[in-house]
């Protein structure tokens, strides 16, 4: 809207830009609730491998954590957009946006343990009952239900998309980097990861760069 008024004031349609009085809205700056790393690793070890299904779970909670991509995004993957050689996906974002995410050799194991046993040939990477492509609903419960059994909080399956900005970030990750593959069209989400763990990104820094360290003393 912005924009467009400044536009009509460039092309004398107006005399003035009647949003230069409008205060820009508010970001927060704290970040919701999100998973810790022990706390995935405590669910995807209490799913385990004996089933289908179990390898079904466990696969989508570590794509959900090493991707970053929305709930809707997993459920909308299908298997000829995922490259197990390259570890990447490409997934369909909002407004049919598509971009091509990453994944590690952990999560590319998962996957393929996973294919290998679901048994059913289908376009869709992740089937629910009947051989039915899985919805955002299902993968829901699904995650409620495994949370449970592990004994762990369940926070949302968009706590794995915070977890996985704030993680990629304190490991070093660059914030353009991260725009692109969490499909974000600017950097607002972006800056409030960055500056929500800027001060334990700071620490961490400080423990290899310490000028203490460098003195020749005992």
């Amino acid at each position: 809207m912005n924009r467009f008024f400044s536009w009509c004031v460039e092309e004398d349609e107006r005399v003035d830009n009647p949003m230069d009085r409008v205060d820009p809205p508010r970001i927060p700056e704290t970040i919701q609730a999100y998973y810790q790393p022990q706390e995935v690793e405590a669910v995807v070890k209490a799913i385990g491998r004996a089933t289908p299904h179990n390898l079904r779970d466990a696969a989508m909670i570590m794509t959900l954590y090493d991707t970053g991509v929305r709930a809707a995004e997993l459920c909308g993957m299908k298997v000829e957009n995922l490259n197990l050689r390259e570890g990447t996906i490409m997934v369909t974002g909002k407004a049919d946006k598509q971009r091509r995410v990453s994944f590690g050799q952990k999560t590319a194991q998962a996957l393929e343990r996973y294919l290998r046993k679901r048994g059913v040939k289908s376009d869709w990477l992740w089937l629910g009952s009947a051989g039915k492509p899985l919805i955002v609903n299902g993968l829901r419960m699904m995650l409620q239900r495994r949370f449970g059994d592990a004994g762990v909080k369940f926070k949302g399956a968009h706590a794995f998309r915070r977890a996985f900005a704030m993680e990629y970030l304190a490991s070093g990750g660059q914030e353009g980097d991260l725009k692109e593959l969490g499909g974000w069209n600017n950097y607002a989400m972006v800056t409030r990861y960055a500056k929500a763990n800027a001060g334990e990104r700071a620490i961490a820094a400080h423990k290899k760069l310490s000028p203490g360290d460098r003195l020749n003393v005992r």
